[in-house]
């Protein structure tokens, strides 16, 4: 491989052609020397008589080169094993026939495989990895988890420092599925991971389909439903390719999951819908169950209409056996009793919630049990039963407790303060209450670093998606340099050869000499050329990279500045409206009108943040385009004036338009009545009572020079130079306490910066601010 990466790096020079020949013999050489090995190792295999072995090993290499699927060749694997007289061969073939016999009779399997024990003594790791690998898959169908990791890998070990590939893969993926059953989700999406790799590698569809399927399985559970959808795409893609309806039929599932998840409700009934048509038609397979509760929840929780919920949940039960008591029917149960408390038939949904306790696997799972206390303890608060909710209600809390459940302890709390406010306990209302908003806090961090990691982890497969893109874009052109390359050695032999014949004649005539040199020479500045090329689209790829350095930077102080401005406004209206909710007619009518008012100018400077992070965001994406015209300064000037006056007005604040007529800019109308409007704006909110505000100009070569002045508060040295950054943006309160976003002087600069002008400021603490910026003259 060094030699193939010192030819990409080579020039077209005399001395780079002499180099590539020089390297291709050597990789004869070398290819040479592979192929006398292979030979003589063969040679020595049958001169020992294990001509047998030969041919099993001969046959598993072809298979793991042309086939997708794992399977053996029963038929010649049973007359090996009837007809050799070598005891390892027999070993080996009777560990492979154990595969057969998984499923449906694993007394056998084990039999064969106690047969084959004895091969661990042998060299032959490849048997030795299948071995291990047959162990594993037989303790896996045995639900012995913990023998099956055991066994998976040492076999993941073995088979990967002997590079068999195809071993190795089938062992990854099941050591990541065990890992996930145990909880161990790190480790799980490692092995899922590398059995992808590898599969890319050897190009087995069937592994890397499984692969994906069962990663998406796991950032299901993550909530990083994104990242899970690109997997389940992954995965259909490869099965439809394959045309694998039976593991479709289940992945159409899983994409409706997805997508309920995602808010994309449509697209999860349109995949259920097509999961149940495709089960119709196979006799292999029956998920009616699971995707008829699935449509149940997507109708009860999306869609809000309880009698289509209902009647998917009926037809999931009339589905299973009477007798079946799996954890399938009482989950079925929970959600038919979900589904009457919504339509507020709370005898129904009692009875249900009841027969649903009724199971050992119940009171085996503390997260289920606590969920069905919790709904008995709502139904008993809406019954007017208050002292069996509250015994219910504490119990299914202490549950959710225990096995730290934030959603059930968030629904306990709001139960119990319900429960306490009813019963005139309002210190123990207002502690379940404190509890609850501590609790959502606490998941909506954790949720929003976890979108964060997600979108990431997004992020960065479209980084490397895209490098490579570039990467292969760089092969072909590397290519195309070598394929050049190989030219220019043959069009260099024939004129050596070319030389010799006519050394003669050129002695005898210069003439044909310097026509060969021209021939030459321009070879040689065909061959400047397209290195030029080459560094052309090298200078490209940089570009690009700092181009992706820039959107990762922008991206981030985007999330800061939602993360940061947005929760503070969210949580004070939510506070004030849970007041507003519980507390409405114990508050007199003035604290109603002052909330009401906190709410009104809350809301307000939330919405004004919104729309300038929105702005910002589309001048980011290249969305607000400058389209200039002719404008005249002093119109501009005198009608932001006339806009802001009433807000001036309400201050007593005069202000001063000394903007000289009949000066004309180039410039966007509606991004430079932006840029004034939020400039006085500001200069009358941080400017006292009864201020003059006075907004000049001057010309210079071929631009004009706004300024405005204020006899504001001034703003402190070390808050200047951040201003106009939305990373640094900084919020304060007008001189009467008005609100601000944070967000308008970054969007004046990112306006001012289309229009081909620049803005900065001059200001001292309690002297006032002179906010100057650019435009170009209209020189017509």
């Amino acid at each position: 491989m060094a030699f193939l990466v010192e030819v990409l790096s080579l020039h077209t020079s005399a001395n780079s052609i002499k180099h590539v020949y020089c390297l291709i013999l050597q990789m004869s050489a070398t290819i040479t020397g592979i192929f006398v090995y292979l030979f003589d190792l063969m040679a020595e295999l049958v001169m020992i008589r294990k001509k047998k072995i030969l041919l099993v090993i001969l046959f598993l290499f072809t298979t793991c080169l042309f086939s997708q699927k794992p399977l053996w060749n029963y038929d010649s694997l049973q007359t090996v094993i009837n007809n050799t007289n070598s005891i390892e061969e027999k070993q080996f073939a009777s560990a492979l026939y154990a595969y057969k016999f998984f499923r449906t009779k694993p007394d056998s399997a084990r039999l064969l495989l106690n047969n084959s024990a004895p091969i661990l003594q042998s060299d032959n790791y490849q048997a030795i990895s299948e071995y291990y690998s047959a162990m594993g898959t037989l303790n896996w169908f045995s639900k012995n988890p913990d023998s099956a990791m055991f066994y998976f890998h040492k076999a993941y070990q073995l088979s990967l420092s002997n590079r068999f590939d195809q071993i190795n893969a089938n062992a990854a993926g099941y050591v990541g599925m065990l890992f996930k059953i145990k909880g161990n989700i790190d480790s799980a999406l490692y092995y899922l991971q590398h059995t992808i790799n590898v599969c890319d590698r050897i190009n087995n569809s069937y592994l890397a389909n499984k692969a994906h399927y069962d990663i998406a399985a796991v950032y299901s559970q993550l909530g990083k439903h994104e990242i899970s959808l690109r997997h389940y795409l992954a995965a259909l893609k490869i099965q439809e390719e394959d045309q694998d309806s039976v593991r479709i039929i289940y992945t159409y599932n899983g994409l409706g999951n997805a997508y309920k998840n995602l808010k994309k409700k449509e697209k999860s009934r349109s995949y259920y819908l097509k999961s149940i048509r495709l089960d119709s038609l196979s006799p292999k397979v029956d998920q009616r169950v699971n995707n008829y509760t699935n449509l149940g929840l997507l109708y009860e929780s999306s869609f809000k209409n309880i009698d289509s919920a209902l009647f998917y949940y009926f037809s999931a039960m009339h589905l299973m056996p009477e007798n079946d008591i799996s954890s399938s029917k009482i989950v079925l149960l929970v959600n038919i009793g979900n589904a009457y408390y919504a339509r507020l038939d709370f005898r129904k949904a009692l009875n249900y919630y009841n027969e649903s306790m009724q199971y050992d696997y119940t009171r085996s799972n503390p997260y289920l049990t606590s969920a069905i206390l919790i709904n008995k303890s709502l139904i008993y608060f809406e019954l007017h039963k208050y002292d069996s909710a509250y015994a219910l209600g504490r119990e299914g809390l202490r549950l959710a407790e225990k096995i730290k459940a934030p959603d059930w302890q968030i629904n306990a709390h709001q139960t119990l303060f319900r429960l306490d406010s009813a019963c005139g306990k309002f210190n123990n209302a207002i502690e379940h209450l404190q509890a609850k908003y501590a609790i959502i806090d606490t998941v909506y961090n954790k949720d929003n670093l976890n979108r964060v990691s997600e979108l990431e982890v997004i992020y960065e497969t479209e980084k490397k998606d895209a490098l490579n893109k570039s990467l292969l874009e760089n092969n072909t052109l590397a290519q195309r340099v070598i394929k050049n390359q190989r030219y220019i050695i043959l069009s260099v032999i024939v004129t050596c050869c070319l030389f010799i014949l006519l050394v003669f004649s050129v002695l005898r005539s210069g003439r044909k000499q310097r026509i060969i040199n021209r021939k030459l020479k321009l070879v040689n500045e065909e061959s400047i050329e397209k290195n030029k090329v080459i560094d052309e689209k090298n200078q490209l790829l940089i570009e690009q990279n700092q181009q992706l350095t820039k959107l990762n930077e922008t991206k981030d102080k985007f999330f800061s500045v939602i993360s940061h401005d947005l929760r503070g406004p969210f949580n004070a209206l939510l506070g004030y409206l849970e007041l507003l909710n519980t507390e409405y007619d114990s508050l007199s009518e003035p604290d109603k009108k002052n909330m009401l008012k906190a709410i009104h100018k809350s809301s307000t400077n939330t919405y004004n943040l919104l729309v300038n992070l929105l702005d910002w965001a589309r001048t980011q994406r290249g969305l607000i385009v400058n389209e200039s015209e002719v404008l005249d300064m002093y119109e501009i000037t005198d009608s932001s004036i006339d806009i802001v006056k009433q807000r001036a007005d309400n201050k007593s604040q005069q202000l001063m338009n000394e903007v000289p007529s009949k000066i004309f800019v180039k410039a966007d109308l509606n991004l430079i009545s932006s840029v004034m409007l939020n400039l006085l704006n500001n200069a009358i909110k941080f400017s006292p009572r009864g201020g003059v505000i006075r907004i000049s100009c001057e010309t210079k070569n071929e631009f004009i020079t706004v300024h405005i002045h204020d006899q504001g508060v001034g703003i402190p040295k070390e808050q200047q130079m951040n201003l106009f950054d939305i990373g640094n943006a900084t919020l304060r309160q007008g001189t009467e306490n008005e609100l601000g976003t944070g967000m308008g002087l970054v969007l004046v600069r990112e306006f001012i910066q289309l229009m081909g002008g620049d803005i900065w400021v001059s200001s001292e603490e309690g002297k006032g601010s002179v906010f100057s910026f650019t435009l170009p003259l209209n020189q017509a």
